[in-house]
């Protein structure tokens, strides 16, 4: 039986917005699926049982779900589970990503968060407490409010509520790591250091000791939980790091220049795989640079 995606257009009711919300008081039991965007699930009330491939997880009060693009979940055996959702499109994940791209927890949140869905006994599960949820909730319908405006100072505004939400969930993951290290704290703490010495001449072997891995374990395990190999995933990091120096006055530098800043000892192979990954050269880049690009 197909997966079935669930389209953006279907829940983004305003096109111009990031970030929806899907209120679902009494969850039924719900077949997997997958999205076109990132979700986050925070259950206000009652338990279930989340399923996300052969996993299976009971759910409660206070939890929260990050949902990546690639991950199939779904829900059954729920009793009064009462959830709200939070949809994010990907090029605002984007725009959290050049804020927080340095945060581990971050990384271990929005990149990782299956990894941690793989252990019988779900120990690094995602947990409000009473207060914090009380604060999401609030900020989740202050978001809401937002969105039903429409107008382009309320999807601002409704960005700030959703930057806060994820604040608290990256906050609240930092201070609740447990003290024995497990895959999805020891890569989100790679991804964080690979975002800040993304420049320097790496190679797989200097990230799996940077990971604390085997160079074999590390590369099974980094391609599966990221989506890409290691040096795919470092090409990318360094031309995001390309288009935040065109995109804040780099035209000014000459593509060489860029190229050596980021890590790129060829400007040739530089403009390649930028427009390989941005569909477009970096002078087409510089030239539109205030158009929407994802990385």
């Amino acid at each position: 039986m197909p997966v079935i995606a669930l389209k953006r257009k279907t829940f983004f009711r305003n096109p111009k917005a990031k970030v929806a919300v899907s209120r679902q008081p009494v969850q039924s039991t719900m077949s997997q699926h997958r999205h076109e965007f990132f979700e986050i699930a925070i259950i206000l009330s009652g338990h279930g049982v989340h399923i996300t491939g052969e996993f299976r997880h009971i759910i409660e009060t206070g939890d929260v779900l990050v949902i990546n693009r690639r991950r199939t979940h779904g829900y059954e055996s729920n009793d009064n589970l009462n959830l709200v959702n939070i949809l994010i499109g990907e090029e605002m994940i984007a725009q959290l990503n050049r804020k927080l791209r340095e945060v581990p927890a971050f990384h271990a949140l929005f990149s990782l968060e299956s990894l941690r869905w793989q252990r019988k006994e779900y120990q690094s599960r995602l947990r409000l407490d009473s207060v914090q949820l009380q604060q999401a909730g609030e900020w989740v319908d202050c978001l809401e409010r937002e969105l039903q405006q429409g107008d382009a100072v309320n999807l601002f505004a409704a960005e700030a509520y959703l930057t806060l939400i994820v604040n608290l969930l990256v906050r609240n993951y930092e201070q609740g790591r447990p003290v024995v290290a497990r895959p999805d704290d020891q890569l989100g703490r790679l991804l964080g250091w690979l975002e800040q010495n993304c420049a320097e001449p790496l190679t797989v072997g200097r990230m799996a000791k940077q990971a604390g891995m085997s160079e074999r374990h590390f590369f099974r395990v980094f391609s599966r939980a990221v989506g890409q190999s290691p040096l795919a995933y470092l090409n990318r990091a360094r031309i995001r790091r390309a288009t935040d120096l065109m995109a804040g006055g780099g035209e000014k530098m000459r593509i060489a220049e860029v190229a050596t800043a980021c890590g790129f000892g060829d400007s040739n192979y530089f403009s390649r795989s930028f427009r390989q990954i941005t569909g477009r050269t970096p002078r087409e880049f510089v030239r539109g640079r205030n158009e929407r690009i994802r990385l």
